[in-house]
């Protein structure tokens, strides 16, 4: 096997793992926002993960089938409208409840 000249010696994986890796941008007070895309049921409500558990959250029937982008930061989300940027609904999710009204939108 011949020695790596062009890369001081080094295999390509070793100067792959000792590149810097992306992290997400998004921050608000040290907050890291994590994304995910989701379309709202016939109901008004999207189905989110939280804790291990499944949780609702309503957005509203008025927004049925629209293309959504979450924003979650620990028990904190932001549902916004894909196409328009419109800010659709917050939530406080609270562990103990299965249903999460909305707390603005």
């Amino acid at each position: 096997m011949r020695p790596h000249r062009s890369i001081g010696r080094r295999t390509p994986a070793v100067v792959y793992q000792e590149l810097p890796k992306a992290e997400p941008t998004i921050s608000e007070n040290g907050k890291t926002w994590r994304t995910r895309h989701d379309k709202v049921g016939a109901s008004g409500v999207i189905t989110y993960r939280y804790a291990g558990e499944l949780k609702h959250l309503g957005i509203g029937r008025e927004h049925k089938s629209k293309q959504v982008r979450i924003l979650a930061s620990g028990p904190e989300t932001i549902i916004i409208d894909r196409t328009s940027g419109e800010i659709l609904a917050e939530h406080t999710i609270n562990p103990d409840k299965n249903y999460q009204r909305k707390t603005r939108g």
